[in-house]
């Protein structure tokens, strides 16, 4: 299966030359971003090659990106702004499965890409709940914030993607937070970055605020005995469900965890180890209340019993096959014990902070 690609804009081709994205085909002249380039903008003015790109435009046009997992991936406007920051950009360097990758040499996919089919899968979940059941209220803002939810919920990792923890928990005590808690940050640095209100057509600087808090909440999660905050989410409480698309600590059935079972089985097993259809999965999903006070949960029919269990044979599977797996576990080990020692050393990497400072 080809490896995730970008689809280009017709104004980078030839004259003449068929493009996959139809919105682009004679109507798009705006510019180009990076996921029009096929190199970075900033790379070919330091390489001296010719530069089209010019600055990046307020509202961009849908994409269409091939993804090795699911093919074409249609990705909505609002999407491909947020992929077009630095912050996401990073994760086309991070690799899926960290130290993995020095046991099963075809498991280099990155967490761009995982986001990309994450954010994917989102979309097909909450967009079958709102044709399956207009009584949700679902509004094109839900669907793209649950989408955006999925595309930017592991923006916050760091090299080696989970063995980067390790090694910051250990220069910085326990206390250090983790890849969730570091992307909600970056949520709130991406949102400042897109014209977020244009997209969802909200009227106010206020209203897209809570759009951009209701994002955060589908990422971290909103446990069932935390009392739903309407005014900050902007939703009313029978919207509770939405946050069970991308973490779902109930039942710990979400499109995070269905996207990275599949992608990662195929690049380390083969195909053969990705077992279950999502898009069955999908379609015999409803939202239902188990009692009168209780809020809506995301439940699934009795006919789709054995494909939910595959899913958690899978990840069983995974585990002991590749998660776990001793090589890469003491490759990961040899990976952080180098970077500790390089504290002791005179080696220092520099980051620029939120307020422009550069820090070690």
């Amino acid at each position: 299966m080809p490896k995730i690609t970008q689809s280009f804009s017709s104004a980078a081709a030839s004259p003449g030359a068929a493009s996959d994205d139809d919105d682009d085909a004679g109507s798009w002249t705006g510019p180009m971003s990076q996921t029009d380039n096929r190199t970075p903008a900033g790379k070919r003015r330091r390489s001296g090659l010719p530069c089209a790109a010019r600055p990046v435009a307020p509202i961009r046009p849908t994409k269409t990106i091939h993804d090795r997992v699911y093919g074409a991936v249609s990705t909505p406007g609002l999407l491909v702004a947020a992929m077009d920051t630095a912050e996401f950009q990073r994760l086309d360097r991070i690799q899926q499965l960290g130290g993995s990758s020095f046991v099963f040499p075809s498991a280099t996919h990155t967490r761009k890409e995982h986001s990309i089919g994450t954010s994917h899968l989102a979309g097909l979940v909450v967009r079958h709940l709102r044709e399956a059941q207009p009584s949700l209220n679902i509004d094109d803002a839900d669907v793209l914030c649950v989408q955006l939810a999925a595309l930017l919920h592991d923006c916050g990792h760091g090299p080696y993607s989970h063995m980067w923890e390790t090694v910051c928990q250990t220069w910085h005590g326990r206390d250090f937070p983790g890849h969730e808690d570091m992307s909600l940050r970056l949520v709130a640095v991406i949102a400042k970055k897109i014209p977020i209100a244009a997209y969802l057509g909200r009227t106010s600087a206020a209203a897209a605020q809570k759009d951009v808090a209701f994002v955060q909440a589908c990422i971290e999660g909103y446990p069932d005995a935390k009392p739903w905050d309407e005014a900050r989410l902007g939703r009313p409480e029978s919207k509770r469900f939405l946050l069970d698309i991308v973490s779902n600590s109930r039942s710990g059935i979400d499109v995070d965890k269905l996207d990275y079972l599949m992608r990662d089985s195929v690049s380390t097993l083969g195909t053969a180890a990705s077992s279950f259809d999502p898009r069955r999965l999908f379609a015999a999903c409803r939202v239902v209340r188990p009692g009168p006070r209780a809020p809506g949960q995301i439940a699934f029919e009795e006919k789709v019993a054995l494909d939910i269990n595959r899913i958690f044979k899978l990840r069983s599977e995974m585990h002991q096959m590749v998660y776990q797996h001793r090589v890469g576990t003491v490759a990961e080990a040899m990976v952080t014990d180098i970077l500790l020692a390089a504290e002791d050393s005179e080696m220092r990497v520099f980051a620029q902070s939120e307020d422009g400072e550069y820090q070690s």
